[in-house]
């Protein structure tokens, strides 16, 4: 620095006199110009300050006199000044620097250019060296204060457990000797980053990385507690040592990290006790927390410091904080008050205080308390505080309540009741009777403290129940004849701590309705069970026999169950009458009793349904002898009321084992086989086969279909004409309806009317039929009428008179074109009902025709019950026409009557012109028939009606 100072004085560009002192007095080190002889030329004003004299006063004078105490090492300097070399650090000493004061000189080699510059530094004496003086007094005092401070940092360093280390920039760690031997790890084992956290406990690795690499990124001091492993600690378990980890950065002039100071502070001890204080703060926590009762601290004036969270929520309070510094005994009612200051009071003198009260929660529940009040001594022993402990025993004096009010209850009773009761101890003796007990013991002598068992000594047999329940200490009930009473006595027998305790009960009336509520019960089962018409099991008594008789069967055993339904019951039973139906299903059963052998069953299951349980069979010849001899039995005329009736019947036949192996599906495939039967002309029977069952199937598969029928429209009519046979002209169509099923095409009437008369769909089905053909006839020629036929179902329905008068208004058809067809089982049964709805359907103008006459229960004698309009022939009778003499004269009859009655007589099935002959000759007024069309869609009508006309 004085060198370039030196050079900075030598080139100043304008050296003017005035300004180069100026300059000299203004630098605030001390300047001379000395000569070879080290004479003083010129100084500048600091540095006469520091001589003690005027700068002006020193010119001349010797430098050694000046400082003569650095005399010697002035002079072996300026040679080497004088040579070209700066000498620094000249100590200068004197009565002038004074012992605390520190100056210091340099002699630097000056250069004259001989340019006039030099006047002012006397160049006419030969200036050769410049003196510079400092006073470094401040500095050298800084650095004994610092040196002190190092000192007493060390010293305070070795007296506290801190250990220090340092760290670059980057994080390399480097540790102080105190480190190290505290640790007892080298420089090499913390020498590197990851061996300075490799030193950590496992646990503490991450959060010290984390922590660190976040202060040397951001320059943010670091603090954190972490496990260091120490060596030389022989203690199993304790290779690592807490510590608390601090560090701060150093930086420069500009804010630049220049280095990071740190400390491992050794806090295990204070760690292990801080630990263990908030285990034990925990524990008494979890302790007031999970105790069941209130826990309260009072102050000595009884004001509440203090309630754990049970207390609160016992009491039902949303916080503490309503009740702190309140006195508790605010909370209680005025009447209990008394009690809990006087526990308070003996608890302030050290005792403990202890009441039992009623008061309620904050939210008004009633509540009962056990309260325990106690000191908490002071430092001083003396009591400072109060601890108040209330447990809730609220269930425990109702409990209590409720049994002083269940023995005084239960001492009114034993008082009372008719029961006799009593209180034997363990050495059989009477400890108690009540009165109804007494009244019988003085009877008989006995008081108490006699033995138990004297009272009745001949009952023996119930001694030992009574030893049982006292040995055993388990009640005993029995029932037993005293003979004594004459009675029927229930006994219950309880073991008490003291013995037992027996009540008698007179139970004579009891045992007597019993006794006819079973009997009653017994003849409802079996009534239940008895068909009452017939006198046969009902379907339920056949069920429970044959799931018996399935569980009992032998592995080679075979059973048979026939499902019987007879053929054309309900004919008889519109004809004839209920009463007429019953007596037939009366002597139906009496045929079936002759025909089953004695381990048969016959049941009714209802209706005309019966059933009989063939078990015990070698084979399915045995079954189908059976259904051979019943369907022979019932084929015999019937009496009833003077007159013969003739039924039929038709058998399902499912053999065990073979078609089920449970009940329930043996019912199932004997009736899948009668419905066989039926449809193989009926008055038969058949054995159960699988292929029944896909039939069966399919059937009801037709059912399905025909609500999706009629929902899509699947329905549609054809037409068939109605020829006059005089003049072969077309009188009318019979409108017959067909089925187009996707997928399957036309299906035929007879197919799926039946499904729909058993469906109830009939109904619809008709309406939609009798509707669309009337429509469709209103836009025929005038005089060309529409027949429609309407089933029995149909015709039974109240609202068909209405359907018909709505059909005929909406289509405007006149009411004459129309012929309602019904068969003769509508006039089986003489109901005025339905020969008003007869009457009703001529009063719309409608024609009313008799379809397939000749084939029921019919007489001649049915056309006078009503006029019919027309009478149609069945088919049966034409097909064997003119060959068949019988069929000749029925129709000719037929013909003869309508001709007589004026009634018009139609003959169906015309198929041959033969037929047409003889029907024309026997006088039949129409004829209808595939010999003039089969029927045919309505589109297809105009063209068939102008071929009839031409043709006629």
């Amino acid at each position: 620095m004085h060198q370039t100072l030196t050079a900075e004085f030598d080139w100043l560009p304008d050296r003017k006199p005035a300004r180069i002192d100026a300059l000299y007095d203004a630098i605030p080190v001390g300047i001379a110009f000395l000569d070879r002889q080290l004479r003083c030329v010129r100084m500048n004003r600091r540095m006469g300050a520091l001589a003690g004299l005027p700068a002006t006063a020193a010119t001349g004078l010797p430098f050694t006199d000046v400082w003569p105490e650095a005399e010697d090492a002035l002079l072996a300097a300026a040679p080497l000044a004088l040579a070209g070399t700066v000498v620094e650090d000249i100590a200068l000493t004197g009565p002038l620097t004074g012992p605390e004061r520190a100056l210091v000189a340099s002699l630097h080699p000056h250069r004259d250019d001989g340019d006039g510059a030099g006047d002012r530094a006397g160049d006419g004496d030969g200036a050769a060296l410049l003196c510079i003086v400092e006073d470094r007094t401040a500095l050298r005092r800084c650095e004994a204060e610092l040196r002190h401070f190092k000192e007493l940092r060390r010293q305070t360093l070795e007296l506290s457990d801190l250990f220090p280390w340092y760290s670059t920039p980057d994080g390399i760690p480097r540790t102080t000797r105190r480190w190290r031997e505290r640790t007892g790890l080298s420089a090499a084992d913390v020498a590197t980053p990851q061996r300075w956290v490799a030193a950590l406990h496992p646990d503490d690795r991450a959060p010290f990385e984390a922590a660190w690499t976040r202060s040397l990124t951001n320059g943010t001091a670091l603090e954190i507690d972490l496990r260091l492993r120490v060596a030389g600690d022989g203690a199993p378990g304790s290779q690592h040592r807490w510590f608390r980890r601090r560090a701060a950065a150093q930086r420069d002039a500009d804010g630049r990290i220049v280095q990071w100071h740190g400390t491992d502070e050794d806090i295990h001890e204070r760690r292990i006790a801080e630990d263990a204080l908030r285990e034990s703060e925990s524990f008494a926590r979890q302790i007031l927390d999970n105790s069941p009762e209130c826990v309260k601290v009072l102050d000595m004036e009884g004001r509440l410091t203090f309630m754990n969270i049970p207390g609160v929520q016992l009491m039902e309070l949303d916080s503490f904080d309503c009740l702190k510094n309140q006195h508790w005994e605010a909370f209680w009612p005025e009447e209990r008050r008394p009690q809990l200051r006087a526990s308070i009071d003996i608890a302030k003198r050290g005792g403990t205080g202890r009441f039992l009260g009623f008061c309620p929660t904050a939210k008004g529940t009633p509540k009962w308390w056990d309260n325990l009040v106690c000191p908490l001594p002071g430092p001083d022993g003396r009591p400072q505080r109060l601890l108040a402990i209330s447990r809730d025993v609220t269930n425990t004096q109702l409990a209590r309540q409720a049994l002083e009010e269940t023995t005084a209850l239960l001492s009114g009773v034993l008082e009372s009741t008719t029961d006799s009761v009593v209180f034997v101890d363990r050495d059989w003796r009477i400890t108690y009777r009540n009165p109804a007990a007494a009244t019988i013991h003085e009877g008989r002598g006995i008081r108490l403290g006699d033995s138990f068992f004297d009272v009745f000594p001949q009952q023996t047999e119930s001694r030992s129940l009574f030893r049982k329940a006292m040995a055993d200490q388990t009640p005993v009930v029995f029932e037993e004849f005293v003979a004594a009473l004459g009675q029927w006595t229930e006994i219950h027998a309880f073991p008490t701590a003291e013995g037992l305790s027996v009540f008698f009960r007179n139970v004579t009336e009891r045992r007597r309705v019993e006794e006819e509520r079973r009997a009653a019960q017994e003849r409802i089962a079996h009534l239940a069970r008895l068909d009452s018409l017939t006198g046969l099991s009902n379907r339920l008594y056949f069920q429970e026999r044959l799931e018996q008789a399935l569980r009992e069967a032998p592995d080679e055993g075979v059973m048979a169950v026939h499902y019987i339904d007879l053929d054309q019951f309900k004919a008889v039973n519109d004809t004839l009458g209920h009463h007429a139906g019953d007596a037939l299903l009366r002597q139906v059963a009496d045929r079936l009793r002759g025909c089953i052998g004695a381990a048969d069953l016959v049941s009714r299951f209802g209706g005309d349904e019966f059933a009989v349980l063939q078990p015990n069979l070698w084979g399915p010849a045995e079954a189908e002898d059976l259904a051979r001899c019943i369907i022979s039995a019932l084929a015999e005329p019937i009496e009833i009321d003077g007159a013969q009736v003739r039924t039929g019947t038709s058998i399902g036949i499912a053999l065990s084992r073979r078609d089920g192996v449970e009940a329930d599906a043996l019912l199932k495939a004997a009736d899948i086989a009668l419905y066989r039967a039926k449809a193989d002309g009926r008055n038969t029977h058949r054995f159960f086969a699988p292929e029944m069952a896909e039939r069966l199937k399919s059937f009801h598969d037709l059912k399905l279909g025909l609500h999706e029928a009629l929902r899509q429209g699947e329905f549609e009519l054809h037409y068939q004409p109605l020829v006059c046979t005089g003049e072969s002209g077309i009188r009318g169509f019979e409108a017959l309806i067909r089925w187009r099923r996707p997928g399957r095409g036309l299906i035929r009437p007879a197919d799926f009317i039946p499904v729909a008369e058993e469906t109830g769909l009939i109904g619809p089905i008709g309406e939609w039929a009798l509707r669309e053909a009337c429509r469709e006839a209103a836009r025929w020629p005038d005089g060309i009428g529409i027949s429609v036929n309407v089933s029995s179902v149909q015709f039974r329905d109240k609202g068909l008179v209405e359907s018909v008068r709505r059909a005929l208004a909406d289509t405007e058809l006149a009411p004459g074109r129309l012929e309602l067809e019904i068969t003769e089982s509508v006039l089986l049964q003489d109901d005025d009902a339905n020969l008003g709805t007869l009457r009703e359907l001529r009063a719309l103008g409608a024609r009313i025709v008799m379809d397939d006459f000749g084939t029921g229960y019919s007489a001649l004698g049915y056309l006078c019950r009503f006029r019919f309009d027309k009478v149609k022939i069945d088919r049966s009778f034409v097909a064997n026409l003119p060959r068949c003499d019988g069929s000749t004269a029925v129709v000719q009859a037929v013909a003869g009557m309508g001709r007589n009655l004026g009634i018009v007589i139609t003959a169906e099935g015309v198929e041959e012109q033969s037929q047409l002959d003889a029907v024309r000759r026997l006088g039949c007024h129409e004829a209808q028939g595939y010999l003039f069309s089969r029927p045919v869609p309505a589109a297809e009508v105009p063209a068939l009606i102008a071929r009839l006309r031409e043709s006629g």
